[in-house]
């Protein structure tokens, strides 16, 4: 699946990583789809809150979701496997294919992951360029990305 403005056309998205070691994506992805009027679901296993999302321990205690977002912790290592493992079989179990894989460098490793489970995963951009309406700065990234011919 490749990046597109469809996957953000939900309401409620469930969100691995928010808290990942060498990550702030999680709270500024958190932000986006609150200023677009969607909701998010942080998957914290240990229960750890986190401002702005409702916290659910699985996806299979989160309920409904729209979509699922992977940050896995950078950067890669076996912990990262690990997470990353972890995340896309609770995604398979769940039957949600509909997974963004958003990490920093190369997201080939966590992407490989998700196909060998059969996932179709989207990765590379980050996704708060996705999220219409998801406010500044993301929309001025946006709007350079698409002069530039990138998305």
């Amino acid at each position: 699946m490749k990046p597109s403005d469809d996957f953000f056309s939900g309401h409620r998205y469930a969100i691995f990583g928010v808290k990942a070691r060498g990550r702030m994506q999680g709270d500024v992805l958190i932000a986006a789809l609150a200023k677009a009027g969607k909701s998010a679901v942080a998957i914290q296993s240990d229960g750890t809150p986190v401002s702005g999302a409702e916290i659910s321990r699985s996806l299979a205690e989160a309920g409904h979701v729209d979509g699922v977002v992977l940050l896995p912790p950078a950067p890669w290592d076996a912990f990262a496997a690990d997470f990353t493992e972890y995340a896309v079989r609770q995604c398979k179990e769940q039957g949600m294919m509909r997974v963004w894989i958003y990490t920093a460098g190369d997201a080939s490793k966590a992407v490989s992951i998700a196909e060998k489970e059969g996932l179709d995963p989207v990765s590379g951009r980050c996704p708060c360029l996705y999220i219409q309406d998801g406010g500044f700065p993301h929309n001025f990234h946006r709007w350079i990305a698409k002069a530039l011919g990138q998305i």
